[in-house]
């Protein structure tokens, strides 16, 4: 039986926003419900389309659910720091228990957390660790568009999320000059006002930390966060944490803070101490931090010499090689095995004991070679104590600590020979010879005789090791005979006669 219908509806609410259309057979219509759980009811009655005839009227009701509604959220945070943003709610209800995330518009590329879209059913704290990198010159933004969904299944119409990400500076990492052990970092360490290959201004540096090799000690490295400024003397190496929590503010005249530091290299090779810092943005474009980029200072080793005593003879020339004083050098003479040689080494006489017993040298006297080369006649009584402060210096220009060489100066035996009588002998002739020898301090002596005449022929020498020896003249020519007689005292110092 062909048949029609009419029907009328209870909304039961203002609430309710509606349109609606209706045929012979359906009932259709959009319900918006803003608050709350809404029965409409349809009061519904049937027609018979070929007599007219009136049906009963009977009722559907219908439990409609309300949507979410989430204002558009906006955040601004620096390049590379979290949103820490929660995504929100319907203030009045329904709740929203998950979102879907439509799209993500930007330009600049994710740091941390999972920015995808879409990405379906997701909690609030979704974008709470998503971080975004900007390294142009301008605050760029990054829009979310959200759908809120209830428990109920129902999803509201979506809102945004804007987050603007200020910029970070970027600094280029420093390599700063070498510098010496023992020899403060100098200025081409200081930071730069204007970094030029940075696309936003830097206000302010801030500490992160100093890393020290193991071939390194500190003798003074600067901590500028500590108030007031001060110095970390250490003996250990790795790294030296900050306090980074602290604004670390140096600008101006502390941006040279590194200048003054100070490191102790004694091995025989150059290391790379690092200092980390970070640049920061000025207050008004937020206090953005950038990438931690380093300063790099090689610091050079110095020649470790270690002090000698050596023995030299008046009125002798001495020469000692400098070299073998110092401990820190590589398979010497190599250079290619180490940051030092060739060394240069200056020297100056600082003391002499007794000091006014000497000629030829004096206090103050100065020179310079890696042979210590000098001629020092003791006119005193005794030994003769002469130091010589030695400063060796490398082939990259780092002079070392300077160690002293003090050379004692020994007499030389006081010699004479007796001819035992006239100086005219008959061939064939024996006489004995009387050496004598003194010495000031007394001393042991070593005796050598011998004949130095062009043309002895065969006159001969009997106990030439003794302190009288037994001449006996040729029997093959009358020439001139030449006796010569050396001593030698215990401290192997000489002196001759004829």
């Amino acid at each position: 039986m062909p048949t029609t219908f009419s029907w009328t509806v209870n909304y039961g609410s203002p609430q309710v926003e509606h349109s609606a259309s209706s045929n012979s057979f359906c009932v259709t219509e959009t319900l918006t419900i803003l608050q709350g759980v809404v029965n409409v009811v349809y009061s519904i009655t049937g027609f018979n389309s070929s007599t007219g005839c009136q049906g009963s009227t009977f009722a559907e009701t219908v439990p409609v659910f309300p949507e979410p509604q989430v204002a558009n959220q906006n955040v601004t945070v620096c390049s590379d720091v979290a949103l820490g943003l929660i995504l929100g709610d319907d203030p009045d209800g329904p709740a929203v228990v998950a979102y879907n995330i439509n799209s993500i518009t930007t330009t600049l590329t994710a740091s941390a957390g999972s920015p995808v879209a879409p990405a379906l059913n997701v909690l609030a704290s979704e974008l709470a660790n998503d971080s975004w990198t900007n390294e142009t010159n301008a605050i760029e933004t990054v829009v979310y568009n959200i759908t809120p969904i209830t428990a109920d299944g129902c999803e509201g119409n979506p809102f945004t999320v804007t987050a603007s990400i200020r910029p970070e500076p970027v600094v280029n990492n420093i390599a700063s000059a070498a510098a010496c052990s023992d020899v403060n970092v100098g200025a081409s360490s200081t930071l730069p006002t204007n970094p030029t290959n940075t696309p936003v201004a830097v206000a302010t540096y801030r500490w992160a930390s100093l890393s020290v090799p193991g071939s390194i000690t500190v003798n003074g490295a600067a901590d500028p966060l500590a108030t007031p400024f001060g110095t970390v003397n250490s003996s250990n190496v790795g790294n030296y944490p900050f306090n980074i929590s602290n604004t670390g503010v140096f600008a101006g005249v502390n941006r040279a803070i590194i200048n003054n530091d100070n490191f102790n290299n004694v091995t025989s090779l150059h290391d790379t101490v690092r200092y980390r810092i970070i640049p920061i943005t000025s207050a008004a474009t937020g206090s953005c931090a950038g990438d931690t980029f380093q300063v790099k200072v090689p610091v050079y080793p110095e020649p470790v010499g270690a002090g000698s005593t050596e023995t030299a003879c008046s009125g002798v020339t001495f020469s000692y090689d400098l070299n073998e004083n110092l401990t820190n050098l590589g398979a010497y003479p190599d250079p290619s095995d180490d940051d030092l040689e060739p060394i240069t080494f200056n020297w100056q006489i600082t003391s002499m004991t007794p000091a006014p017993f000497a000629v030829g040298a004096a206090v103050g006297d100065t020179g310079s070679g890696a042979t210590l080369t000098d001629n020092v006649t003791n006119i005193f009584n005794f030994p003769l104590t002469v130091n010589y402060t030695v400063t060796p210096t490398s082939t990259f220009g780092c002079a070392g600590t300077p160690f002293v060489v003090s050379v004692v100066v020994n007499n030389k035996p006081l010699v004479t020979l007796n001819p035992n009588g006239d100086n005219t002998l008959c061939q064939g002739e024996e006489r004995t010879l009387l050496g004598n020898a003194t010495n000031l301090p007394p001393s042991t002596f070593t005796y050598e005789w011998s004949i130095v005449s062009a043309s002895p022929g065969n006159a001969s020498l009997a106990n030439a090791n003794t302190q009288n020896a037994v001449l006996t003249a040729q029997t093959d020519n009358t020439n001139a005979l030449t006796i010569k007689l050396k001593v030698i005292n215990a401290e192997g110092c000489a002196d001759s006669t004829t």
